[in-house]
C-alpha cells in the first residue's frame, strides 16, 4: 500500500475515491502472483524459507533472529514508483503501560516507573536485540555480537526514502483482520470478494 501510494497512503485510501485507490494498490499482488507462495499459513511459508526452499521472505526485523542460513541479504520493500520512492514500514505496536490505579498510588507509581526505566534502558534493549534480532529504538542499543543480518537491518535506513506505519497499525481496531481474511481475492483478482473486503474495511475507518 505504501509502496504504491506513498507516505500519505492511509489518508488517500480513507479520502476521496479511496476505495478505488486501495483496490488498485492491492491488485498489484495479482501482477506478481507467480512469485508468491500458496501455503495455507504464514507459519508454513516461514518454515519453508528457513529450510532453504524459498528465495524470498517478506517479514519484520524480528524475523532475523530465526534465520540460520548462509548468504542472506536484507533489502527494503522494492519501489513500485520511483517518484514515490522506497518505504520502510515501522512502528512501535507494543510497550509498557501504567494503569491509573497504579499511578494514583505514590508507592506503586515509583515502582512501576523504576521497572519501565529498567526494561527500556540501553542495557536491557541490547539484551533484547541480542536474543530477538532486529534493532531497537535506542540507537545505542546493539547486540553483544552483531551478525551480518543485524548489520544489514541497521543499514536499511540508507536505502529508504520514507518510513510509515504499517496498514495494520494505522487501521481502526478490529478492521485490519477482516481485510487480511480476504487477501486471496486480491491475488486472484476475485473482484466481488475483493471489493466487499475493501468496502467493509473502509467503512470501519
Amino acid at each position: 500500500m505504501a509502496a504504491e501510494l506513498g507516505p500519505d497512503y492511509y489518508e488517500l485510501i480513507t479520502g476521496e475515491e479511496g476505495n478505488e485507490k486501495m483496490l488498485n494498490a492491492l491488485y498489484r499482488l495479482n501482477e506478481i502472483k507467480e512469485y508468491l507462495s500458496y501455503d495455507e499459513s504464514e507459519e508454513t511459508s516461514s518454515a519453508n524459507f528457513l529450510d532453504g526452499q524459498y528465495t524470498f521472505q517478506l517479514d519484520g526485523s524480528w524475523f532475523a533472529g530465526r534465520i540460520e542460513l548462509e548468504d542472506i541479504e536484507v533489502y527494503p520493500f522494492p519501489a513500485i514508483d520511483e517518484e514515490i520512492g522506497t518505504p520502510l514500514l515501522s512502528g512501535f505496536t507494543s510497550g509498557f503501560y501504567i494503569t491509573k490505579k497504579v499511578w494514583d498510588n505514590p508507592e506503586k507509581r515509583a515502582a512501576a516507573v523504576n521497572f519501565i526505566n529498567g526494561m527500556t534502558s540501553t542495557e536491557s534493549l541490547s539484551k533484547f536485540v541480542t536474543v530477538g534480532g532486529g534493532f531497537a529504538s535506542d540507537p545505542e542499543a546493539k547486540p553483544s555480537a552483531e551478525d551480518d543480518i543485524q548489520v544489514a537491518l541497521r543499514l536499511l535506513a540508507s536505502f529508504i526514502d520514507y518510513n510509515v506505519l504499517p496498514l495494520g497499525d494505522s487501521s481502526k481496531a478490529g478492521t485490519y483482520a477482516n481485510l487480511v481474511e480476504g487477501q486471496a481475492a486480491f491475488v486472484t483478482k476475485d473482484e466481488t470478494v475483493a471489493e466487499a473486503a475493501v468496502s467493509d474495511y473502509l467503512a470501519g475507518q
